[in-house]
């Protein structure tokens, strides 16, 4: 599929220090998910592919990218761009890295403070067990994350 080939090429690129080429292929890599992003969660095209995927297999679904390789390949712009010594395009990519990272957080907002309650509801248990627990060396100092 054609995402997965431009991150490809543009991580092989990356890779024979042509960093040019690899900012090259990581355009049209963004630019491809950046189209996934803009036809919206609901076409009718989007549909009937999900629709037939279910009946046979989602090997011909196209691959929209997931966020975290979103961030990175504004990540790796940026470190293509120092290395061509062009510092304020590093810039703009670093932010551009950081917004998209926000807006996968934001997308998972729910799901992150459903961990954070989990976690502290483990430690709250684990607070309770080793209260109960005679044992002297068992640890009694465990803090509750922010």
């Amino acid at each position: 599929d054609v995402l997965n080939a431009y991150l490809n090429l543009a991580g092989f690129a990356y890779q024979k220090q042509d960093y040019r080429d690899s900012n090259r292929f990581f355009d049209k890599a963004i630019e491809k998910y950046r189209y996934f992003e803009n036809k919206g969660v609901i076409s009718a095209s989007r549909t009937l592919s999900y629709i037939i995927a279910s009946f046979l297999n989602d090997t011909h679904l196209d691959y929209e990218g997931d966020g975290y390789e979103k961030v990175m390949m504004h990540n790796y712009k940026a470190i293509n761009y120092l290395m061509l010594d062009d510092k304020e395009s590093a810039r703009v990519e670093i932010r551009n890295s950081y917004q998209k990272q926000m807006e996968e957080k934001e997308k998972f907002r729910d799901e992150i403070a459903e961990y954070k309650k989990k976690d502290k509801e483990v430690i709250r248990e684990s607070r309770n067990y080793h209260e109960k627990r005679e044992d002297t060396d068992a640890p009694k100092n465990l803090s509750m994350p922010n």
